[in-house]
């Protein structure tokens, strides 16, 4: 058995690398029009949203479109049969729910915090044939002007890397201008529909300030050589034409005129209010191109103030997991010391069976998960990104343990070690193949978490056909268990000091879990239920733990002591 579990572990360490941050970074490359990027679950006036996306401006001026948890908007939206522009019909334009990343004008890039950046292509070398022809004398003024790409400011406090462009001068002859801005601070609020009559405009901006801004980007698009002249210089050349000779073919290994494409990158920040905290659902579309979509992007979700540790990077349904998971710490490293000396004193009174054994490691093994499951958490609160590999592991090593106290409360309700040294062949093999069953129901149910759960769903851990399975086989158990209690009682009825209470703790824990689990993924709001299925849940395995310990007492004065 303990050869399994160290099987069971290894597995799923090597085989799940959940990611589970609030900083979201990725790359979109799809033919679909429109498509999820993440969820977040925010505070009113609170919760904060920073964005930087990055494209290429051939494909079109995308959307980045922000749904809110009610029926009549995201649930409405996701997985279902309607099309790009019916998506994005749903959403209330005058609360910012739509942001247009475009730069087309100065008041849609002070909104989308865009701007745009020459991008030069290296010059492709190609071998040619081509004819020369005599040419004219003819005299015409060039305008030179210089052209510098610019470097995106940050809008927050965040530090997201900034990306590397080629920096290049060159002559051109037109006049046009090209607008190149660069975004400050410019957060705005979202809101969602509860009856406030205060709805803001789109755009609300001051126009001197504005114009200032885009006055002074303009100097430093253009700058000029002489401080005294910021026009244009105009340089006079004459073209002279070659002597008239015979047509010949030549070969042309002149590399050709440079390309260069224009990259747009927005970035910005969003602030939510709302009646309640609210999941909120990021997406991004681009209804009115043909290339699809493909970008790049880096999200930041927040619920508090830089330096808020309890809040910052949690989503509000995760707001109190931390502290739990504190106070569990805690009171596990007290059970596990009282278990230690139970321990000592059963070893030197030759009285330390092998289902206490498995007990103590059952407990020992869900004391380590907890506490790494802690330390994910911790890192997370301090950085948004945590570490998912030790989250996982921790929460694989409180798999085990609930495995292990299953496996107890089996045997000794089969009354081995109370009223027998070994199992008979029939219920050994009836054990061994209910435990291996269990086991790999929960190895599936971590790994449909990891393969199968849809990320624009908020979903849990046993809300999966794994973890119904799961439920059912620890009802299952838990019948198996009563009438393994039964037989074993009917044939030692002097055992019933042990037993009697034995069977109410161990009904208790089997029943529990189980009924909590349907009951929350039912009735419990979907902004809370994290929190509270995390506290409950740990709730029951510490009580049947302690109640374990405490009926199998190794004190003299103990008579349910086995």
């Amino acid at each position: 058995m303990y050869n399994f579990l160290t099987c069971f572990v290894i597995f799923n360490i090597f085989y799940l690398t959940k990611v589970r941050g609030k900083y979201v970074e990725g790359e979109i490359n799809t033919k679909d029009d429109w498509a999820f990027l993440a969820r977040f679950c925010f505070l009113s006036e609170e919760g904060q949203f920073e964005y930087r996306i990055e494209f290429n401006e051939e494909q079109g001026y995308p959307n980045l479109l922000l749904y809110y948890d009610t029926d009549d908007q995201w649930p409405s939206v996701y997985k279902s049969g309607k099309t790009c522009p019916e998506k994005e019909s749903v959403l209330k334009i005058g609360q910012n729910q739509v942001v247009n990343l475009t730069v087309k004008t100065i008041f849609h890039q002070e909104f989308s915090g865009c701007v745009a950046v020459e991008v030069w292509k290296p010059p492709v070398t190609t071998s040619s044939t081509t004819t020369q022809f005599p040419t004219k004398k003819h005299t015409e003024p060039i305008s030179v002007k210089k052209t510098t790409s610019s470097t995106l400011t940050p809008t927050s406090t965040t530090n997201f890397p900034t990306p590397k462009f080629t920096t290049t001068t060159t002559r051109t002859t037109t006049s046009k201008p090209m607008y190149l801005h660069s975004t400050t601070d410019f957060s705005t609020e979202i809101w969602d529909n509860f009856n406030d009559s205060n709805t803001p405009e789109l755009y609300d901006y001051n126009d001197e300030s504005m114009y200032h801004n885009f006055q002074d980007d303009v100097e430093n698009i253009f700058p000029s050589d002489d401080k005294n002249d910021t026009g244009p210089i105009e340089v006079y050349t004459t073209i002279e034409s070659s002597p008239r000779k015979k047509r010949s073919i030549i070969k042309n290994t002149t590399p050709k005129q440079q390309r260069h494409d224009r990259r747009i990158i927005c970035q910005n920040s969003r602030r939510f209010r709302s009646s309640r905290e609210r999941w909120w659902f990021i997406a991004i579309s681009n209804c009115g191109g043909n290339k699809g979509i493909n970008v790049k992007y880096k999200l930041l979700m927040t619920n508090g103030p830089p330096g808020d540790y309890w809040h910052e990077h949690f989503s509000a349904d995760e707001f109190y997991v931390l502290p739990v998971l504190l106070a569990y710490s805690v009171a596990y490293s007290f059970l596990l010391l009282a278990v230690i000396v139970c321990t000592i004193e059963l070893k030197a009174r030759q009285l330390l069976h092998s289902t206490y054994k498995l007990f103590t490691s059952s407990v020992i093994i869900q004391f380590f998960g907890v506490v790494f499951k802690t330390l994910a958490y911790m890192k997370f609160a301090f950085n948004g990104l945590g570490s998912p590999k030790l989250k996982t592991f921790g929460e694989i090593l409180m798999a085990c343990s609930e495995t292990c106290f299953l496996l107890v409360l089996i045997l000794l309700a089969k009354g081995y070690t109370v009223t027998r040294g070994r199992l008979s062949v029939k219920s050994g093999v009836k054990v061994t193949i209910f435990m291996c069953i269990y086991s790999v129901t929960y190895i599936c149910l971590f790994v449909y978490q990891e393969k199968v759960f849809d990320p624009g769903e908020v979903l849990y851990l046993y809300e999966s056909p794994a973890g119904y399975g799961l439920i059912f086989l620890k009802i299952l158990a838990w019948i198996m268990f009563i009438y393994s209690t039964i037989i074993t009682l009917k044939h030692y009825p002097e055992k019933s000091n042990f037993y009697y209470p034995f069977n109410v703790f161990g009904t208790f824990w089997f029943v529990a879990g189980p009924a909590f689990i349907l009951s929350a993924n039912t009735y419990i709001d979907k902004w809370v239920r994290e929190s509270v299925v995390n506290a409950v849940l740990l709730l029951i395995t510490f009580g049947g733990h302690l109640m374990f310990l405490v009926l199998t007492m190794p004190s003299r004065a103990n008579k349910n002591f086995p």
